[in-house]
């Protein structure tokens, strides 16, 4: 069976006007964190008066913190939102491919387009599919089903077929995670907290997937590219040590 590591990485929703949307719908429904006291509300507000504080209802004060600060508020919150659609493989899309079969030198996929990224991808299972049956592939990541679940929600999305089977199910031989193989299902460890138990060299020590956006918009896409490299090498050795192969 062929071992075919792998990591994405992802950037926020694309589509033209995204944020406008969400900044639209943050400020139209902006809310109060579910923790704010009157008195914080009240502090935030430049209210002293402690008469005013003590007769005023939370549920006033709460909306008028809600009215005086949705303006200033809403954009930090809007942003938050926005990035966080590059979790989400309905919205966000993937911007990175980083692959290594077996022992092989890693490589990553970039393209001027997610379709085009998507239909890369394709022709390298297609080169590997030459000589393999399908069903000889597996794929191995930290956190993999993340990866996979993307890739196959961005080919739907797409209207591209992919040329594998990108249905995860955690009882699959075609797929490994080196996150459950340390933690167990349900629990999680960071890639860079488990290569430093391991004695590993961290992928992290330039960026981490939170920067990836900031990167790329800065126009540093090799950066980002040896990132998702180094995290395929770093989830290949640690795959290997956790099933001894030394």
């Amino acid at each position: 069976m062929l071992n075919v590591f792998i990591d994405i990485e992802t950037i926020p929703n694309q589509k033209q006007g995204a944020f406008d949307a969400i900044l639209q719908d943050v400020a139209l429904n902006f809310k109060a964190p579910s923790d704010l006291t009157k008195e914080k509300a009240a502090a935030d507000l430049g209210i002293m008066d402690k008469d005013e504080i003590k007769f005023t209802s939370k549920a006033s004060m709460i909306g008028r913190w809600e009215a005086a600060m949705a303006s200033s508020k809403s954009v930090e919150v809007a942003e938050d939102k926005y990035r966080r659609t590059a979790l989400n493989g309905g919205y966000g899309e993937v911007f990175v491919i980083g692959l290594a079969v077996d022992d092989g030198e890693p490589e990553t996929i970039t393209g001027e387009n997610e379709a085009e990224i998507l239909a890369k991808f394709n022709q390298f299972i297609n080169r590997i599919k030459a000589d393999v049956p399908r069903p000889n592939i597996r794929f191995i990541g930290h956190n993999v089903e993340f990866d996979i679940r993307f890739l196959f929600h961005r080919f739907i999305v797409n209207r591209i077929k992919p040329a594998i089977n990108l249905y995860y199910s955690q009882y699959s031989e075609n797929f490994a995670d080196t996150m459950q193989i340390w933690a167990g299902r349900g629990n999680r460890i960071k890639l860079a907290e488990l290569c430093e138990i391991l004695g590993i060299p961290s992928p992290k020590d330039g960026i981490d997937g939170s920067q990836v956006w900031d990167y790329v918009q800065a126009g540093r896409i090799e950066e980002v590219a040896e990132y998702c490299k180094k995290d395929v090498i770093a989830t290949r050795e640690a795959y290997n040590r956790m099933t001894f192969q030394f």
